[in-house]
This record gives C-alpha cells, structure tokens and sequence, in this order.
C-alpha cells in the first residue's frame, strides 16, 4: 500500500495553537531534525522512536507534500497530482482547508474526515474543546464522508472517550486520534480488504451551531472552569517518544518554555 500525505500549515489558534502544534513544528521537530542525522534516510528501514513529518518524508516511508501558506489543494497542480497517483481513498485529519468538487471526484472510494466531535451537534473548528467548555460527559470521534457541506456527510462510525478530570485538552485530543487511527484502520478493511462494510448513517439537519476556533473569552472561560491546554509532563512524554537514545529529551520541555514564558 503506498500512502501519501498532505499537509497544511499548522493552525495558530491563541493558546491552543501553541500546545497542539507550535511546540512541536516550531521548535522540538527543527531541533531534532537539526541535530540527528541518523534517521529517516533512504533504506533505514525502523526506529526506536516516533519521526517527524520531514523524516517521514526523506526516509521515503510516505510520499508528502507540504502545503505553504497561500496554497490550496483545490489548486489545479495538486488535483492533477492526485489524480497522477490513482488515489483510492482519502482520509482528512485536522486539515485546515475545504474540499472542492474537483478534489472529491478524484479518490474513488472518497473522502473521509475523522472529525474531533458528535454530529451533527459539534460542527466546526476547535469541536472538542467546546465540548469540554459545555460540560460533556464524553467527547467523540466520528469518521464521516467528506461532501460539499462542511460536516454534514454521512456517517461511517463513531467511538467516545470519557472525560477525565485533571486530563488536559492535548491528553484528551491524543485520546481521540488513537480511536480515529483504528476508525480510519477499519474503513480501509472494509473498502480495500473486502470486509463486511458498515451501514452509513444520514445526518440529520438541525440548527446546530458550527464552531470556530475558541474567542479570547471562551479561552479564558476554559481556564477559568479548572482544565489545561497541557502540562509539562504531558509535553515530556511526548517529546521522549521522538528522542530515545537521543540527549535532546532529557528536560527539553522545562526548558523551552522558560525561554516561552521568558
């Protein structure tokens, strides 16, 4: 199976923007990737630790393409490029742009987005950090067809995970996107491997409000009710899985955000 990915420009949301991706794409992956010259090269075939995006890349384990800052997968390039490939499906993940017709005609399976949130109540950006603003016992993950609606396609499957108390926003989003891998897992059995496939559910319209990245207030409505963006050693555990046997983990996290908060 050859697997291609795209990536957009991390999102700069105030606060949330930095824990879930500024920490890692401006400073700990440069970092690793300045220093270690050891991994993801051509023929390196495993690693004792999780790789970066770049890595990834180099070490020929995916074929990826970065999207800069003003371009669009909708662009005429990239369409043609992915029909060059012969896509069979797609799954979008915390992708920061909207699909046209000409993108959704090229994978012959679909597209498929694996969306942070219950359909059709939490539509949008930012959706299970306003549902952890709102009181929800349990936040979800649901894999829909992507459709010319944003949010509205049908429904493939869902699972929830439970609300933990003292668990931060990033520890509960990891949660979700383990439950969206083995989703994603599924549906390619199903369409790829020829197992038995899921009944897709139609979402129901209803005035649902669709959310956008958090507002200064609900940010500080957010902190205000007791949760975290994340903690340090949150960070730290994350940061170890991309640098074992590598002297850069040993307290890397303390230490950037002193230069952060400085």
């Amino acid at each position: 199976m050859r697997v291609s990915v795209w990536l957009t420009p991390p999102p700069r949301a105030p606060r949330v923007g930095f824990w879930e991706s500024g920490f890692f794409f401006d400073s700990l992956f440069p970092a690793i990737e300045s220093q270690d010259t050891s991994r993801g090269i051509p023929g390196v075939e495993s690693t004792d630790s999780f790789m970066t995006i770049r890595e990834i890349a180099v070490g020929g384990f995916a074929d990826v393409t970065f999207l800069e800052k003003g371009e669009s997968v909708n662009d005429k390039h990239f369409v043609e490029d992915l029909a060059k490939k012969e896509v069979d499906i797609m799954f979008s993940a915390r992708f920061q742009q909207i699909f046209k017709q000409d993108v959704m005609d090229v994978p012959r399976l679909g597209i498929w987005n694996a969306h942070p949130g219950a359909l059709p109540k939490y539509k949008g950006r930012d959706t299970d950090f306003h549902a952890l603003v709102s009181g929800e016992p349990e936040l979800w993950m649901t894999i829909h067809e992507v459709t010319t609606g944003i949010d509205t396609g049908s429904i493939h499957s869902a699972r929830s995970v439970k609300v933990e108390d003292g668990s931060s926003l990033l520890e509960h989003r990891l949660k979700l996107h383990e439950q969206a891998f083995e989703l994603c897992i599924s549906l390619v059995d199903e369409k790829i491997h020829g197992k038995e496939e899921q009944t897709l559910k139609s979402q129901e319209h209803n005035e649902a409000p669709y959310f956008t990245f958090p507002t200064p207030e609900e940010l500080d409505d957010f902190e205000t009710k007791g949760y975290k963006f994340a903690s340090e050693r949150e960070l730290q555990a994350m940061v170890d899985l991309f640098t074992q046997n590598n002297p850069l983990g040993s307290g890397y996290v303390g230490t950037t955000l002193e230069g952060v908060r400085a």
